[in-house]
């Protein structure tokens, strides 16, 4: 594993928990707001592509699994978004609920309409009522 890899381990072993306890004083908007003024963007296309959003979904996946604190979707969900975002790839932070058999909530990252950190049939059960826009679309063209 290279100094890289293990950087962009440390990050989300470090900002899982950051952001979970930042949800928990701040709420949800300051707390993407935050982020997005840490991120420091700047774009470059060749980075905004499949490959480069999966190796960011599988590092922080190795993360989460290799740390004490996991997180929930929403904080994981939250620092995947501003790691993307980070490097230069344009995913979308989503939020959708259930309602049967009990309510559930659900927070998920997509890249180009596909699910990263979801799967599209676990998705199915879930109702879209929030496609936070934390990076606009100017800031990726």
């Amino acid at each position: 594993m290279n100094l890289s890899n293990l950087w962009v381990i440390a990050s989300i072993q470090a900002m899982i928990p950051l952001v979970a306890l930042l949800i928990k004083i701040a709420g949800i908007e300051r707390t993407a707001r935050w982020l997005k003024s840490n991120s420091n963007t700047h774009y470059l296309p060749e980075n905004n592509n499949l490959k480069n959003a999966m190796y960011f979904f599988q590092t922080q996946r190795k993360a989460v699994a290799n740390s004490l604190w996991r997180g929930n979707c929403l904080s994981r969900s939250l620092v995947l978004h501003w790691l993307l975002h980070k490097n230069g790839v344009n995913s979308e932070f989503r939020i959708g609920v259930r309602s049967r058999p009990s309510f559930k909530a659900h927070a998920w990252i997509t890249f180009q309409g596909r699910p990263l950190n979801a799967s599209r049939r676990a998705l199915s059960d879930y109702q879209l009522v929030s496609d936070y826009k934390l990076y606009e679309p100017s800031e990726f063209e």
